[in-house]
């Protein structure tokens, strides 16, 4: 339920040492980069940032940033700065903990992992009315919505049509959606996206072949949601 705070312990289950995240500049048109807490302070949080960017090639002290991350099937995303890069860490950064965390997703559809090649997909860059085609694959489905493997980036507002066929031999199912976040997957040596699109169009006779082939695969449906988070000042470290 929005709005509810959450108690200390739960706040810091969220801001723990370990904790994956995804780093968002809050400007320009590039992916999220993933990063994970190393070590948390009443003040500050420490970042590793491994993949095949240096960190200090993408954030620069006193840039503002969202961090977003997602225990369980919920997602909470939280603004801040870039305060420092690590003096003994060159793939780090130093962020300020964050003031508060927000509760923006509840995963209500049961998903599975999968891989499906698309037959056709086409995608717009934000309200462009061009369209160009790309081959990307799809890692995992729920009746809400896709998770896309791709070496071209889709940010947050793209729009994407697709036509692929099920494992279990039905299509095509023809559907649109939308970009919701994006952020490079970790490979040492190439730069790959991986994005989530929701469905904003799709026949209700295709959804529920989704939803039939999700139950034979044992999906499992996401947990309860959770509203607004208080971030408080836990103590330093929360393995």
């Amino acid at each position: 339920m929005q709005g509810e705070e959450l108690a200390d312990m739960d706040t810091a289950d969220i801001l723990r040492v370990g904790t994956e995240l995804k780093i968002i500049k809050n400007s320009g048109r590039e992916a999220a980069t993933p990063g994970r807490i190393v070590h948390s302070t009443n003040e500050t949080l420490h970042l590793a940032v491994p993949g095949p960017k240096d960190p200090r090639s993408v954030f620069a002290p006193g840039q503002s940033v969202t961090l977003s991350m997602n225990p369980g099937d919920e997602v909470y995303v939280a603004a801040t700065q870039v305060l420092r890069y690590p003096k003994r860490d060159p793939g780090g950064l130093i962020v300020a903990r964050p003031a508060s965390l927000e509760h923006i997703e509840h995963r209500e559809h049961v998903r599975v992992r999968t891989r499906i090649s698309l037959g056709r997909c086409e995608a717009s860059f934000g309200r462009s009315a061009e369209w160009f085609r790309m081959n990307p694959t799809i890692i995992d489905i729920s009746a809400g919505g896709v998770l896309l493997r791709h070496r071209q980036l889709l940010t947050e507002g793209d729009t994407v049509r697709m036509q692929f066929t099920l494992p279990d031999g039905y299509g095509p199912i023809k559907v649109e959606g939308a970009v919701l976040h994006s952020w490079m997957e970790r490979h040492p040596s190439r730069h790959v996206y991986l994005m989530g699109v929701k469905f904003t169009y799709m026949a209700a006779q295709d959804r529920e072949a989704i939803q039939r082939y999700i139950t034979k695969q044992g999906g499992q449906a996401g947990r309860g949601a959770r509203g607004a988070v208080a971030a408080g000042r836990a103590g330093p470290n929360h393995g």
